[in-house]
């Protein structure tokens, strides 16, 4: 049976056919083990996908390629430049977001360093890409029956392809509070597209690149020819306080790394405050109530601003509290329905265009 078979089938001894020491790879590949798990439900087993980011070779017939020599690896390397370019990023912006010299990422993109898992994990991040996409990319496809036998397979889970149980993976989410966060944002944002951005009356949906500082938000959308920003976030599970009527729980309204912001006053202030304005709908998941993949929906001008004391009067007006309290049931500013809020933009944005229009008149 193949190695990746008796593993699946509960086989521990199938850990002595491994030409290196299961435990610790198993470890640092969990990481993104875990993201790419609720984002793929079928792919083709490959051995190469392990290669490419990791592994060593497995002992016996099915043998490896040197990933860093390979023509996949090559692919891999391609992909990673494209994915550069398209966010308009040089080598120096992706090496600073990752706090590493530029000569890091010249190397493993000429091919003379390998990434490993965890690495890959960050470039993705630091390019804005999914990871997912970018392996899906690689185009990587055997057939675990044998070439012999042209029938027509079922493809494998990534629970598959990491050779890892259902049982583990919960059992790696729940022990790493850090991996758990990024996961649910990523889900997050899925679930906030599937669930909301299917109204007849949205005709486009973008989502900006978060590391060229030119475009914020977690997604761009048109609704009735008005362009919207949402920034989605979760709750704070460690915040959230059941009573009779309902619950009480923060949200974390910030940005991911501190950036310098500019105030109408021409002051400039390093934080990771989101500005007010810089988003129009704040969109906030409530997966951690009761398991179930909500949202509740709040205007960014009716959003808390900031009292920290490091900033001044001006900059304090300007900018959104970095925790937002949120009840159930509902109170002001939150809500369970958007289009009633994009609805109150559009008018709030016409009674200024019609002031600013009979002003120009006078």
């Amino acid at each position: 049976m193949p190695i990746h078979r008796r593993f699946l089938a509960g086989d521990l001894t199938a850990k002595s056919d491994l030409n290196f020491s299961w435990c610790p790879v198993l470890v640092s590949i969990a990481h993104l083990l875990c993201l790419l798990t609720v984002l793929v439900k079928n792919h083709f087993w490959d051995y190469n996908i392990l290669s490419l980011l990791l592994l060593p070779n497995f002992g016996g017939a099915q043998q490896m390629t040197r990933s860093i020599h390979s023509e996949d690896y090559d692919r891999l390397k391609s992909l990673l430049v494209e994915a550069r370019e398209a966010a308009g990023l040089s080598q120096y912006d992706v090496a600073e977001h990752l706090n590493r010299p530029q000569s890091f990422v010249s190397k493993y993109e000429r091919g003379e360093r390998r990434l490993d898992v965890i690495e890959f994990l960050e470039v993705a991040h630091a390019l804005s890409a999914n990871p997912f996409t970018l392996l899906l990319g690689l185009n990587l496809v055997v057939n675990p029956v044998g070439d012999d036998q042209a029938t027509q397979i079922k493809k494998p889970t990534i629970l598959d392809q990491w050779s890892i149980s259902p049982e583990e993976l919960t059992i790696l989410a729940v022990d790493n509070p850090s991996l758990r966060g990024i996961l649910l944002g990523y889900i997050a944002e899925l679930k906030f597209r599937e669930t909301w951005l299917n109204h007849p009356d949205i005709t486009s949906s973008f989502k900006h690149d978060d590391h060229s500082r030119k475009g914020k938000g977690d997604r761009v959308i048109t609704f009735r020819g008005h362009e919207f920003v949402f920034e989605v976030k979760s709750l704070q599970t460690n915040s959230i306080r059941r009573n009779s009527d309902g619950w009480t729980a923060q949200a974390q309204v910030d940005a991911s790394d501190r950036r310098n912001v500019v105030f109408s006053d021409g002051s400039c202030v390093q934080t990771t405050c989101l500005r007010v304005g810089e988003f129009d709908i704040l969109a906030v998941n409530i997966f951690s109530i009761d398991q179930k993949w909500e949202f509740v929906f709040a205007k960014n001008s009716d959003l808390p601003r900031s009292t920290s004391k490091i900033y001044n009067e001006l900059q304090k007006s300007e900018l959104l509290k970095s925790s937002v309290k949120i009840f159930f049931p509902l109170q002001h500013p939150f809500t369970d329905d958007p289009y009633h809020l994009l609805e109150e933009i559009i008018e709030e944005r016409s009674k200024v265009e019609r002031i600013s229009l009979s002003s120009d008149l006078r």
